[in-house]
């Protein structure tokens, strides 16, 4: 109903906010209109977005600014209409960037906060390589590594997924943690596979042959590597400024 939509409230949670400065503890602003990008918060490397800001202000004509990474942008704003606005940009690849737009109500010094978001540019997941796997001696458990090939520059999630050959049974198991012998209740002789999944695509690595009473003699799976080269695992990015939470 429209009571609930004036009831709903936009709220920004914000910590290290503006290039390091931290403010004690939580603010929370609430938006004044509304900040989107397209195609979406996460975007393929290179790629062309649009960032459009909405104002709520109710200023008798809006005059906006976008700031990216506390830095303005608006040397391809366009106004949409009296209150928005649309900042393009071309072979976008800032891996993590933080967004403002202010509404400055016709003058400079008279600037407000619309709101706020993210946006991540980044690659889809490459097929995962060189998957290994060993038991400890006396762990009690299986510990698998691989390679992951490129950084993503997103969030990627990594889920290790075993198959009994003996009786079908299915267990999935997220990535870095050792995986308990206790939990493996299909017998011996598993298909072992990684699947790497983020908001750009899935990959799937091929499948290895495991057999735990062989890994429990000689500690080590004998797979054949991928004819790929040999890389690091991916290290997730981790952004220099603080998150942007939206409470509806």
């Amino acid at each position: 109903s429209g009571d609930q939509e004036i009831a709903r409230q936009r709220v920004i949670s914000l910590q290290s906010f503006d290039r390091g400065r931290c403010c004690a503890g939580v603010a929370q602003i609430k938006c004044l209109g509304s900040v989107w990008i397209e195609p979406g918060l996460e975007v393929l490397m290179g790629s062309n977005i649009s960032i459009n800001c909405l104002s709520t202000v109710g200023c008798p004509r809006s005059n906006l600014s976008i700031q990216l990474n506390s830095t303005a942008r608006n040397e391809t704003l366009r106004p949409l209409n009296s209150s928005a606005a649309q900042l393009r940009l071309h072979d976008f690849r800032l891996p993590y960037s933080s967004v403002l737009c202010f509404d400055h109500c016709g003058s400079k010094e008279n600037k407000v906060l619309v709101c706020g978001t993210e946006v991540w540019a980044g690659y889809p997941p490459e097929t995962p390589g060189n998957l290994t796997c060993t038991i400890g001696e006396d762990s009690g458990s299986l510990a698998c590594t691989w390679d992951a090939g490129r950084p993503t520059h997103l969030r990627t999630e990594y889920r290790l997924h075993l198959n009994s050959t003996q009786t079908a049974e299915e267990n999935v198991f997220p990535a870095g943690s050792p995986v308990p012998l206790s939990a493996l209740r299909g017998g011996s002789c598993y298909l072992a596979w990684v699947q790497a999944r983020n908001a750009l695509g899935t990959a799937l690595s091929a499948p290895q042959h495991l057999d735990l009473q062989e890994l429990g003699t000689w500690g080590q799976a004998r797979v054949a590597p991928l004819s790929q080269p040999s890389r690091r695992s991916q290290a997730l990015p981790v952004p220099v400024l603080g998150r942007w939470i939206f409470l509806t």
